[in-house]
């Protein structure tokens, strides 16, 4: 539809266009088209609820998904490195790796004999 178009006046060239010549509420009450102004912005507002709360599951599960994607690799990094330092030498004194982790099984070496 046009934005000039005459459809969009509230203003009517003949009361006979209605039934008994009555004109409806909605084009004569201001507080009925305040009320279908509320009404109409009400749902858009429920929409928009919903809208947010999608947006915040889809966040949600991004987030979990990345925080779990770190967390397999920081453990996985974290093995490698006990792996690979379980050869260095180290004072007496310095903390068992049992204290943090398990001490390498021979599959950990498998791959490098």
């Amino acid at each position: 539809m046009d934005v000039d178009q005459d459809i969009w006046e509230d203003v009517w060239a003949d009361i006979g266009d209605f039934p008994d010549g009555v004109l409806p509420q909605w084009l004569v009450d201001a507080l009925v088209k305040k009320g279908i102004f509320m009404a109409q912005e009400v749902v858009n507002c429920e929409q928009e609820l919903e809208r947010c709360k999608v947006e915040s599951s889809n966040l949600q599960t991004w987030f979990y998904m990345e925080y779990q994607a770190v967390k397999r690799l920081v453990k996985e990094w974290l093995e490698l490195w006990r792996v690979n330092m379980i050869h260095v030498p180290t004072l007496s004194t310095a903390p068992s790796w049992d204290e943090f982790l398990p001490p390498p099984t021979l599959e950990d070496h498998a791959s490098r004999i």
